[in-house]
């Protein structure tokens, strides 16, 4: 009964496909420092930077930094709220939402 066991759960394991990827500045992540990593309830990865905000869909990267909208790039919070809206602080405790791809103050 025991091996039988493990041999599901062996063919199981093998079945799994899981996905790992490496982010980094060699592949246009924007900082290799991470302070703060959420999932949004869509599965959205986001990441707050030294380098701005990173929204992750599992293949490609959106990049928000100041110089599209954020009042600073330095983010080392996040928080999604019940709306969808993901809550940004700064460094310099400024804070503002990304909502539908915009920062909003």
């Amino acid at each position: 009964m025991f091996l039988l066991l493990m041999s599901i759960a062996r063919l199981e394991a093998q079945t799994d496909t899981t996905r790992l990827s490496h982010f980094d500045l060699n592949n246009g992540f924007p900082s290799n420092n991470v302070y703060s990593v959420i999932q949004d309830k869509l599965g959205y990865l986001w990441f707050a930077t030294d380098n701005g905000v990173v929204k992750y869909n599992g293949y490609e990267y959106k990049i928000f930094n100041s110089s599209n909208g954020l009042p600073a790039s330095d983010v080392y919070q996040l928080y999604e709220d019940k709306r969808g809206r993901v809550w940004v602080q700064t460094f310099s405790y400024q804070y503002g939402y990304i909502k539908d791809g915009q920062y909003k103050a």
